[in-house]
């Protein structure tokens, strides 16, 4: 058992912590706003109702993603351990949940970080004018095809797709045809990524010290850069016809199991519980700290990020919609562009790529969006490694002493274990890890975690403790919602995607 005032096993007094609130709250927005947050959320507004899914989006954000949030952050804050430490202390029984989470971290991480390298490569990219994949290459040889009149045809291949498309799997991917034809690492790739993995561990040699001076840049650019999107967005010629569809609620959808069932897949693939991120970061701060308040500013930093990028791409397609003259068939329009988007987070950077043409001085837009997406990526990467790094030095206490070693020692092994997703045949596995494989443990870790201080360790005793700790009394309502709604939407929502 846990007395009320202190926990069973009492945290190192030279624990590191965050310098700041300021860090700490950065730290825990950037895990939380992650790429799936600027390119899943829009299309699942578009095909989900629009108005329709941001009022279900909203209402179970605030009913179950912040109680899960708070429960999360409070737990690691109270006991001062990461995720194997923190379900160790509640109950022995349940001890394999904090070894599921970082097994989750190391597995997610693997390929999350390709996803970075791919941001970065297309950032490099971008410091050229044309922009390489403006337009299709020309066929070194074209004698055949009408050199008479002293023009050069572009590859045919490309012409049967887009000048994007085909930069995207044939000079970025090196794809394959099929997913069995393996092949060596691609180089560019492979440079790329071992760049991700140096900002990567260079960002947390240190532990919090470092990890949160660079937050200050990489948690409050995306914001910066994000509402300058969505200013430049606006000012375009039919962005009104965007906004109207995604402001056209259809109300059927409120009554549509299966727009519930997309939305709370949402809500936990974005905000990112399960992953023992959350607790890590969480341990780091004092036992004081109003974690209450903490978790409502993540969850609304996480939805205005959601929204923002949602209305960005929405005025983007009005523009494009009008400048095709299809102001009639606005919907076929965002319709296409997002079926491509929902393909996987590989597509949506083609998808990204469509959308800079509608910019003039699109060099200084890719280079714009493409720093988005691969901060985005290094935060998320960084709350991943944390999720990774905390529990290792609360297992083993003797590399409390050596956190740039372990750090070094974690992202070296990673990186190698990372090349076989930039392989020609890499992106199958990718678009395979993040479509099936995440979903079902996250939801898994996420209900044994909640159960476990509900109903084991006891919501009223967990409450108490809280009190006690903060100073302050806590509303009630936590409890019903952690014995009762949460537990049921998390089983509904795991049974569904089984």
């Amino acid at each position: 058992t846990i007395d009320n005032d202190e926990p069973k096993e009492e945290a190192p007094t030279d624990r590191p912590s965050w310098a700041n609130k300021i860090e700490y709250l950065l730290a825990q927005v950037g895990f939380s706003v992650g790429l799936s947050t600027i390119w899943r959320f829009p299309y699942l507004c578009f095909h989900n109702g629009g108005g329709s899914f941001l009022i279900i989006y909203i209402l179970m954000l605030f009913l179950v993603g912040v109680p899960l949030l708070f429960l999360e952050m409070a737990a690691g804050q109270r006991m001062r351990q990461g995720s194997i430490g923190v379900w160790k202390v509640i109950s022995p029984w349940i001890g394999g949940v904090g070894y599921t989470s970082f097994m989750v971290c190391c597995i997610v991480g693997l390929y999350y970080s390709v996803l970075m390298a791919w941001s970065l490569f297309y950032l490099v990219q971008s410091f050229q004018s044309p922009l390489p994949w403006s337009t299709c290459p020309l066929l070194r040889n074209s004698s055949d095809f009408g050199e008479k009149r002293g023009k050069k045809r572009a590859n045919p291949e490309c012409e049967r797709t887009t000048s994007t498309t085909y930069f995207w799997y044939r000079n970025v991917l090196k794809a394959t045809d099929e997913i069995e034809m393996g092949g060596l690492p691609v180089m560019h790739l492979s440079v790329s990524l071992f760049v991700t993995w140096l900002i990567i561990c260079i960002s947390m040699i240190k532990g919090p010290k470092s990890t949160g001076k660079m937050l200050y840049v990489s948690v409050l650019l995306p914001y910066f850069i994000l509402f300058c999107l969505l200013i430049r967005s606006l000012m375009l010629e039919g962005a009104h016809f965007g906004l109207k569809s995604l402001l056209a609620a259809k109300v059927s959808a409120l009554y549509s199991v299966e727009v519930w069932r997309r939305t709370g897949n949402q809500l936990f693939l974005s905000m990112g519980p399960g992953f023992g991120s959350f607790t890590a970061i969480s341990s780091y701060v004092p036992r004081s700290n109003d974690c209450v308040m903490d978790a409502f500013a993540v969850a609304l930093l996480n939805l205005t990020a959601s929204l923002t990028s949602t209305v960005f791409v929405f005025a983007i397609m009005g523009h494009l919609a009008t400048e095709n003259n299809e102001k009639c068939y606005l919907s076929p329009c965002l319709s296409s562009l997002h079926s491509q988007v929902m393909e996987g987070p590989g597509v949506a950077i083609v998808a990204f790529t469509d959308i800079i043409s509608a910019f003039s001085g699109s060099t200084f837009w890719a280079i714009i969006i493409f720093m988005l997406l691969a901060s985005l990526g290094l935060n998320t990467m960084t709350g991943i490694v944390q999720g990774i790094v905390t529990p290792l030095q609360d297992t083993f206490s003797s590399l409390r002493k050596c956190t740039n070693l372990l750090t070094v020692g974690i992202c070296v092994p990673m990186f190698l274990g990372s090349l076989i997703f930039v392989r020609p045949s890499g992106s199958y596995y990718v678009n395979l890890l993040d479509d099936y494989w995440v979903s079902l443990p996250l939801f898994l870790i996420v209900i044994l975690e909640n159960i476990a201080m509900a109903w084991i360790y006891g919501a009223r005793r967990f409450l108490a403790d809280l009190i006690i700790m903060l100073g302050h009394p806590i509303s009630p309502i936590y409890r019903w919602l952690w014995c009762f709604l949460s537990p049921f939407v998390l089983l509904v929502l795991f049974v569904s995607t089984l």
